[in-house]
């Protein structure tokens, strides 16, 4: 019993630098964001169909997150041929979304123009949308990522008696010192 507590504490201590590289690891940050959105454990075919990728992808970057603590397996006791994955650390698993987001944010803020342009035309942008489901992201999580992103400014828009009806966004211009 001693043992499998020490065990335990070893096993949630994930190194920052483990969160950080994890973070930059576009297919693997798939996997951990739909298992901590749904917040239950899934098998490996389960996880590729969902996620509309290759079943040797997720089984590689389910091992390289078992690896690297973020993951576990757990069996089913009714048949053990069935082995389902789940979040092992959580507070590892949100910084290391929270970084990819972050990431994120620079990328998707490239398909904002520099003139402004309305959230929910942006929410409904195709390509957008695309991008989105390419980085893992609902468009909601997208928009709220490129809201935060620093080179975008946002400004609320709001009807004639002040109630606000959503944001307007651009991409602030890059400036060029001259010395």
């Amino acid at each position: 019993m001693r043992m499998r507590r020490q065990q335990e504490v070893i096993k949630t201590e994930i190194s920052a630098a483990t969160i950080r590289s994890t973070s930059k690891r576009r297919s693997a940050m798939k996997v951990l964001m739909f298992l901590d959105r749904e917040n239950m454990p899934h098998t490996i075919t389960e996880l590729s169909e969902e996620l509309d990728m290759d079943w040797s992808t997720v089984k590689h970057n389910l091992l390289k997150l078992m690896e690297c603590e973020f993951v576990e397996i757990v069996e089913d006791k009714m048949d053990i041929r069935t082995r389902y994955f789940q979040i092992v650390n959580k507070e590892a698993t949100e910084k290391a979304i929270e970084l990819y987001k972050r990431w994120v944010s620079y990328k998707l803020g490239k398909l904002i123009p520099h003139q402004k342009i309305y959230s929910e035309k942006l929410k409904s942008d195709n390509r957008f949308i695309e991008e989105c489901k390419f980085y893992g992201l609902t468009r909601y999580e997208g928009f709220n990522a490129v809201a935060a992103c620093p080179k975008i400014a946002s400004e609320t828009a709001t009807d004639y008696s002040g109630r606000s009806q959503g944001l307007f966004l651009w991409r602030k211009r890059d400036h060029i010192r001259l010395h």
